[in-house]
């Protein structure tokens, strides 16, 4: 249950995030898209889960009641901002990520959060770790870098 209740912060935060940047939206018509509405379901998570589905966020079923990977928690929030909120800021050729190679299904999210500073690895080499459980620490610094582009990192 205790590792349901952290993937479903995920869940939860993306929510949020979209909820913040709908309402940054620049034109009168996507403002109107803006509201966020989320009714009660069963399971408690499942509209949050609906609503992701239905924006776009994620596009597969996930085990719910298990331990977020790395390589899952970022191929989620790729797709939570608009690719106008991810300018580039490295140049990461494809590849380069020691531990994520393109054959893989979540590279090009991985790539593109490494290109935009959002993730920079977890050591010196950059390398991922994409099969870890994500941490917490891990989370908020991400959620950090993507609600504030003055964070992001640039290491190359």
């Amino acid at each position: 249950m205790i590792m349901a209740k952290k993937f479903m912060s995920l869940v939860l935060a993306i929510a949020m995030i979209m909820g913040v940047f709908r309402t940054m939206a620049p034109t009168a018509e996507a403002a109107d898209d803006s509201a966020l509405e989320i009714s009660f379901s069963d399971p408690w998570y499942q509209s949050y889960v609906d609503y992701a589905k239905t924006n776009g966020i994620i596009h597969k079923d996930y085990a719910w009641d298990s331990a977020a990977t790395r390589a899952g928690y970022l191929g989620i929030f790729a797709n939570v901002l608009p690719a106008s909120a991810l300018p580039e800021l490295n140049s990461v050729e494809d590849g380069a990520i020691p531990d994520v190679p393109m054959t893989e299904p979540y590279a090009a999210a991985i790539y593109k959060l490494y290109r935009a500073g959002i993730v920079m690895g977890v050591d010196t080499d950059h390398n991922c770790s994409p099969a870890s459980n994500i941490k917490r620490c891990e989370v908020a610094v991400i959620l950090t870098h993507m609600m504030d582009s003055s964070t992001r990192v640039r290491f190359n």
